[in-house]
Protein backbone atom coordinates (compact mmCIF):
# COMPACT_ATOMS: atom_id res chain seq x y z
CA UNK A 1 0.00 0.00 0.00
CA UNK A 2 1.28 3.64 -1.17
CA UNK A 3 1.94 5.72 1.62
CA UNK A 4 2.77 9.46 2.31
CA UNK A 5 5.39 10.26 5.23
CA UNK A 6 6.36 12.97 6.92
CA UNK A 7 3.17 13.85 8.32
CA UNK A 8 4.36 15.35 12.15
CA UNK A 9 2.41 17.07 14.99
CA UNK A 10 3.07 21.19 15.17
CA UNK A 11 4.51 21.99 19.20
CA UNK A 12 2.41 25.39 18.23
CA UNK A 13 -1.18 24.71 17.30
CA UNK A 14 -0.88 20.48 17.41
CA UNK A 15 -1.89 20.19 14.29
CA UNK A 16 -1.13 17.23 11.77
CA UNK A 17 0.70 19.16 8.71
CA UNK A 18 3.08 17.95 6.39
CA UNK A 19 6.36 18.25 6.73
CA UNK A 20 8.14 17.19 3.75
CA UNK A 21 8.88 20.26 2.01
CA UNK A 22 12.93 21.23 3.23
CA UNK A 23 11.95 25.12 2.59
CA UNK A 24 8.09 25.54 3.57
CA UNK A 25 6.38 24.47 6.89
CA UNK A 26 2.83 25.61 6.08
CA UNK A 27 1.23 28.16 8.12
CA UNK A 28 0.54 27.57 11.91
CA UNK A 29 -2.90 28.69 13.12
CA UNK A 30 -1.14 30.16 15.96
CA UNK A 31 0.92 32.39 13.38
CA UNK A 32 4.12 32.04 11.87
CA UNK A 33 5.16 28.45 10.27
CA UNK A 34 4.54 25.13 11.62
CA UNK A 35 7.37 23.27 13.69
CA UNK A 36 7.62 19.91 14.44
CA UNK A 37 7.24 18.48 18.02
CA UNK A 38 9.27 15.68 19.37
CA UNK A 39 6.72 12.71 18.56
CA UNK A 40 6.44 10.60 15.56
CA UNK A 41 6.60 10.63 12.02
CA UNK A 42 3.61 9.79 10.60
CA UNK A 43 2.95 7.74 7.93
CA UNK A 44 -0.38 7.88 6.23
CA UNK A 45 -2.10 5.54 3.60
CA UNK A 46 -2.79 7.04 -0.19
CA UNK A 47 -6.07 6.12 -1.34
CA UNK A 48 -10.02 6.44 -1.33
CA UNK A 49 -11.64 3.49 -0.42
CA UNK A 50 -14.10 3.54 2.32
CA UNK A 51 -14.48 0.71 4.87
CA UNK A 52 -15.62 0.18 8.04
CA UNK A 53 -12.04 0.92 9.76
CA UNK A 54 -10.75 3.72 7.18
CA UNK A 55 -11.90 6.75 6.10
CA UNK A 56 -10.54 8.42 2.92
CA UNK A 57 -10.95 12.08 1.55
CA UNK A 58 -8.23 13.39 3.66
CA UNK A 59 -5.76 15.86 2.28
CA UNK A 60 -2.35 18.04 2.38
CA UNK A 61 -3.67 21.54 2.21
CA UNK A 62 -1.81 23.66 -0.63
CA UNK A 63 -1.58 26.77 1.67
CA UNK A 64 -1.06 25.44 5.19
CA UNK A 65 0.29 22.19 5.06
CA UNK A 66 -2.54 21.07 7.38
CA UNK A 67 -4.50 17.79 7.35
CA UNK A 68 -7.73 18.24 6.78
CA UNK A 69 -11.06 16.63 5.70
CA UNK A 70 -12.55 17.37 1.96
CA UNK A 71 -15.65 15.17 2.71
CA UNK A 72 -18.10 18.14 2.90
CA UNK A 73 -16.39 20.05 -0.23
CA UNK A 74 -17.24 22.78 -0.80
CA UNK A 75 -16.96 23.27 3.36
CA UNK A 76 -13.55 22.34 3.74
CA UNK A 77 -12.98 24.79 7.17
CA UNK A 78 -11.03 27.86 7.90
CA UNK A 79 -7.24 27.95 6.88
CA UNK A 80 -4.48 30.21 8.47
CA UNK A 81 -3.29 31.06 4.56
CA UNK A 82 -6.77 32.72 4.15
CA UNK A 83 -10.36 31.46 3.07
CA UNK A 84 -10.78 28.02 3.12
CA UNK A 85 -8.23 24.91 3.11
CA UNK A 86 -7.52 24.04 -1.03
CA UNK A 87 -6.55 20.30 -1.87
CA UNK A 88 -2.48 19.95 -2.30
CA UNK A 89 -1.48 16.36 -2.02
CA UNK A 90 -2.74 13.10 -2.53
CA UNK A 91 -5.96 11.99 -1.01
CA UNK A 92 -5.15 9.70 2.37
CA UNK A 93 -7.21 7.26 4.28
CA UNK A 94 -7.41 7.46 7.79
CA UNK A 95 -7.63 4.56 10.11
CA UNK A 96 -10.43 4.60 12.71
CA UNK A 97 -12.16 2.71 15.49
CA UNK A 98 -15.19 1.05 14.48
CA UNK A 99 -17.57 -0.07 17.42
CA UNK A 100 -19.74 -3.01 16.31
CA UNK A 101 -21.67 -4.97 18.16
CA UNK A 102 -21.16 -8.78 18.06
CA UNK A 103 -21.83 -11.87 19.69
CA UNK A 104 -19.86 -11.10 23.15
CA UNK A 105 -19.74 -7.28 23.22
CA UNK A 106 -22.47 -4.60 23.61
CA UNK A 107 -21.62 -1.11 23.18
CA UNK A 108 -23.66 2.05 24.29
CA UNK A 109 -22.20 1.79 27.58
CA UNK A 110 -21.46 5.46 29.13
CA UNK A 111 -20.05 7.34 31.95
CA UNK A 112 -22.63 9.36 33.93
CA UNK A 113 -21.12 12.61 35.34
CA UNK A 114 -23.63 12.89 38.24
CA UNK A 115 -23.33 9.80 39.80
CA UNK A 116 -20.02 8.45 38.09
CA UNK A 117 -21.94 5.18 37.14
CA UNK A 118 -21.66 2.96 34.14
CA UNK A 119 -25.57 2.99 32.50
CA UNK A 120 -26.39 1.69 29.07
CA UNK A 121 -27.28 4.78 27.13
CA UNK A 122 -28.81 2.69 24.11
CA UNK A 123 -31.92 3.66 24.49
CA UNK A 124 -34.33 7.04 24.52
CA UNK A 125 -35.04 6.12 27.68
CA UNK A 126 -31.38 7.29 29.77
CA UNK A 127 -32.88 5.21 33.00
CA UNK A 128 -32.85 7.18 36.28
CA UNK A 129 -29.70 8.15 38.10
CA UNK A 130 -29.22 7.77 42.00
CA UNK A 131 -28.45 11.06 42.50
CA UNK A 132 -31.27 13.12 41.65
CA UNK A 133 -33.83 10.37 40.44
CA UNK A 134 -33.73 11.74 36.80
CA UNK A 135 -31.98 10.41 33.30
CA UNK A 136 -28.58 9.78 33.22
CA UNK A 137 -26.44 12.34 31.74
CA UNK A 138 -23.44 10.84 29.19
CA UNK A 139 -20.14 12.28 29.31
CA UNK A 140 -16.66 11.09 27.48
CA UNK A 141 -16.14 8.13 25.69
CA UNK A 142 -18.50 4.76 24.75
CA UNK A 143 -17.45 1.56 26.05
CA UNK A 144 -17.98 -1.68 25.26
CA UNK A 145 -18.74 -4.54 27.17
CA UNK A 146 -17.87 -7.89 26.78
CA UNK A 147 -20.67 -10.44 28.01
CA UNK A 148 -21.08 -14.09 27.56
CA UNK A 149 -17.47 -14.75 28.10
CA UNK A 150 -15.81 -17.20 30.80
CA UNK A 151 -14.45 -15.59 34.11
CA UNK A 152 -10.65 -15.27 34.22
CA UNK A 153 -7.65 -13.37 35.61
CA UNK A 154 -8.72 -10.28 33.68
CA UNK A 155 -12.52 -10.70 33.38
CA UNK A 156 -15.29 -10.85 35.95
CA UNK A 157 -18.80 -12.83 34.87
CA UNK A 158 -21.67 -12.12 36.50
CA UNK A 159 -22.70 -8.26 36.21
CA UNK A 160 -26.06 -7.91 35.17
CA UNK A 161 -28.24 -5.03 33.43
CA UNK A 162 -31.24 -3.49 35.88
CA UNK A 163 -34.14 -2.66 33.69
CA UNK A 164 -35.35 0.00 36.38
CA UNK A 165 -32.08 2.72 36.93
CA UNK A 166 -30.32 1.33 33.49
CA UNK A 167 -26.84 0.69 35.35
CA UNK A 168 -24.96 -2.50 35.94
CA UNK A 169 -24.86 -4.38 39.40
CA UNK A 170 -23.01 -7.90 40.17
CA UNK A 171 -26.02 -10.30 40.49
CA UNK A 172 -23.42 -12.14 43.64
CA UNK A 173 -23.76 -9.83 46.40
CA UNK A 174 -26.27 -10.60 48.93
CA UNK A 175 -28.56 -7.34 48.83
CA UNK A 176 -28.96 -6.13 44.87
CA UNK A 177 -30.59 -3.20 45.92
CA UNK A 178 -31.86 -0.76 43.09
CA UNK A 179 -30.20 2.38 43.97
CA UNK A 180 -33.16 4.69 42.73
CA UNK A 181 -35.88 2.63 42.89
CA UNK A 182 -35.08 1.14 46.78
CA UNK A 183 -36.20 -2.30 45.48
CA UNK A 184 -34.26 -5.44 45.87
CA UNK A 185 -33.46 -6.86 42.50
Amino acid sequence: TPREREWRSCRHCEALFWDGDAGFKGLCQRGGVHEADAGPNYSLEIGSADDAQNQPDWHRCRKCFALFWNGRAPQTGLCPGGDLHEVGGPALRLPHLSIEDDANHQRWWRFCRKCAGLFFDGFDDKGACPRDGLPHIAQGLEFVIPHELPEDATHQSFWRFCNRCDACYDCRLQENVCNIFKIFI
